[in-house]
């Protein structure tokens, strides 16, 4: 991906709360600039770690924040993991967290395939 350069900082594990009170567990990538172009979030149920990470730090340098969520009951988020049931209201409440950020801008994008592109980008 061009563009230049900027490093990233990550913070791990943040707890974002759900309506129904589950705990969505998410890390952020947050770019080191003063100009950031904006947020990508990207929830999957396939853990935080490879490909996803790369995937993070790779938009992380080139400016963006990037928050990796873990859908609920995977990989240390809370609650049932039953699949597609809940994603549409977990991820407004990732973007009701977001809009809470001070570093959050207004600008948002999803990112991903297969079941992490599912209804987790409409909200």
């Amino acid at each position: 991906m061009p563009g230049t350069r900027h490093g990233y900082q990550v913070e791990r594990n943040l707890p974002v709360p759900a309506r129904d009170g589950a705990v969505l567990v998410t890390d952020h990538y947050a770019p080191v600039t003063g100009r950031p172009k904006g947020t990508v979030l990207v929830r999957t149920p396939y853990g935080r770690g490879f490909p996803h990470d790369l995937e993070a730090r790779v938009y992380a340098d080139r400016g963006y924040h990037v928050l990796l969520q873990s859908c609920r009951g995977t990989f240390g988020s809370t609650g049932a993991f039953s699949p597609m049931a809940n994603e549409a209201d977990d991820v407004q409440d990732a973007v009701a967290w977001l809009r809470t950020r001070p570093w959050f801008d207004g600008r948002l994008a999803t990112s991903g395939a297969s079941y992490v592109a599912g209804p987790n980008g409409r909200c």
